[in-house]
């Protein structure tokens, strides 16, 4: 058996890669921090239960906070009773999966602003077609029961929980001002 064995060149396009390596236990470590820095994320996201109400009063709408605490994601946001008059019980949120808040490779990493419907599909249907235009000027999305969400991600690399929260709010504003004039 030959004492000499032959490996490969390092190539260049590995550098990714050998970095990983060479730095790995240090890489999981901080990997590790990403539910503490998830839960810290969620304390900021909370505090929107204020200004939330604050603008409820403002545009005459209800502060909906049912599900701020249980279900898969955490929602609160505003509804006008005139909406669920007519027949679609539609809310504008803020919502955010605990589970995968943060996670890369995830199917919702970051906090999201939507138009949330619930009831029927048939009702639902009627809701997503009225959205399709601030889909497509908002660069969001539509998918049962949301007629319209777009996550609200950072501006850049690094997450400043507090600018994050602040653009969230922002964001939200801007749905609400859209629903508003879609729903009346």
């Amino acid at each position: 058996m030959p004492d000499e064995i032959g490996f490969p060149l390092r190539n260049p396009a590995d550098a990714k890669a050998w970095f990983y390596l060479e730095r790995r236990a240090d890489i999981e470590e901080w990997a590790a921090q990403r539910d503490d820095a998830a839960a810290l994320l969620v304390r900021y996201l909370r505090v929107l239960e204020t200004p939330l109400s604050e603008m409820a009063d403002d545009v005459g709408a209800d502060v909906d906070l049912d599900g701020l605490d249980e279900g898969r994601f955490r929602v609160m946001g505003l509804r006008r009773q005139q909406w669920s008059g007519q027949g679609f019980d539609v809310a504008v949120t803020v919502e955010w999966d605990p589970k995968t808040l943060l996670s890369t490779g995830k199917d919702n990493p970051w906090p999201f602003v939507a138009v949330r419907h619930r009831g029927d599909r048939e009702r639902f249907k009627t809701v997503k077609a009225a959205f399709v235009p601030v889909v497509k000027r908002l660069g969001g999305a539509s998918q049962h029961p949301w007629a319209y969400w777009r996550f609200q991600k950072p501006a850049t690399g690094a997450v400043d929980p507090e600018q994050l929260t602040r653009d969230v709010l922002a964001g939200f504003r801007q749905l609400w001002d859209e629903a508003a004039t879609i729903l009346g």
